[in-house]
């Protein structure tokens, strides 16, 4: 099954069961005048990243004016075709964009609430919405924050001289995979960008090297392995790749999928590729079909 989200005033779930079939899009929230499954009161403008699991659940957070602070502190979820909002943070808090993982459960990042913020979790079975980790210690951050099926978290972990990719698994095994040089002298990397984590504990991302500040897409392991799976030409002269986006995305068999540009100037092609320690595959590049 296709699906498609896009997020506006409304959020539209698409669903197609073959490439022809005609897409049938299903409202699932509203915000405005003639809101649907939100209180009157609450806006998803500017919410520009909900999260799906295969079961179809859609959550998201939301904004409420409810004298709890102006920002989306409000988690809604949506699913078999009722929609509604399940928790709210602290009043004050300021929370990411949610992972929702199989089983249902919802993770995100809490700050601007002082001691209460870290990482949350949200438990469908119970309901229960807590406060389960601020690791590791020192972490003032706890970015781009993933739940996978076993209920390990993914993220980049924010500390005042930089920033590390880290796992964790409850209550409180700390894995660090990479950490920026400003926190680890001997780190060959001086930035680390948004990580991808998958259910085999993998973690991918972009990389920033501190030996030309060209970068590179690797694959990190719990071990403390990793491995390289696309680099810039700066950095191989046989590679394509002039230049990448930020964000990557891992799969549970631990291929790496990258946006990439082929040259330089504002005509340089760009493309979507697949990438694992045995190659790269194009999946699209503009201009071709």
């Amino acid at each position: 099954m296709i699906r498609k989200l896009w997020m506006g005033m409304a959020l539209v779930l698409g669903a197609s069961t073959s490439a022809h079939a005609a897409t049938q899009a299903v409202l699932l929230a509203r915000s405005g005048p003639t809101p649907l499954n939100l209180p009157a009161d609450a806006s998803i403008t500017g919410i520009t990243s909900p999260a799906l699991n295969d079961s179809g659940t859609v959550v998201m957070r939301v904004f409420r004016n409810d004298g709890g602070g102006d920002f989306a502190r409000h988690l809604f979820r949506s699913q078999n075709g009722v929609g509604e909002l399940i928790a709210s943070a602290p009043a004050g808090a300021l929370i990411s964009d949610p992972s929702i993982n199989a089983d249902g459960d919802i993770a995100f990042e809490v700050t601007q609430t002082a001691a209460q913020n870290g990482i949350w979790l949200f438990r469908r079975q119970t309901s229960e919405l807590s406060r389960v980790s601020a690791a590791p210690l020192g972490a003032n951050g706890w970015g781009f924050l993933k739940l996978n099926d076993q209920g390990a978290f993914g993220y980049r972990a924010q500390f005042t001289g930089g920033q590390s990719l880290v796992s964790l698994a409850l209550p409180s095994t700390v894995t660090v995979y990479a950490s920026e040089s400003g926190i680890d002298v001997a780190s060959p990397y001086n930035f680390v960008f948004a990580p991808a984590f998958n259910n085999g504990l993998q973690i991918a991302a972009q990389v920033r090297r501190v030996d030309g500040n060209s970068t590179e897409i690797r694959r990190f392991e719990a071990n403390g392995s990793s491995q390289r799976i696309a680099a810039q030409r700066a950095l191989d002269p046989d590679s394509p790749f002039f230049a990448f986006d930020s964000s990557v995305a891992i799969n549970q068999a631990g291929d790496v999928a990258f946006i990439a540009t082929l040259g330089t100037g504002g005509g340089a092609p760009r493309g979507v590729f697949r990438g694992s320690p045995a190659g790269i595959t194009t999946i699209a590049r503009v201009g071709e079909s």
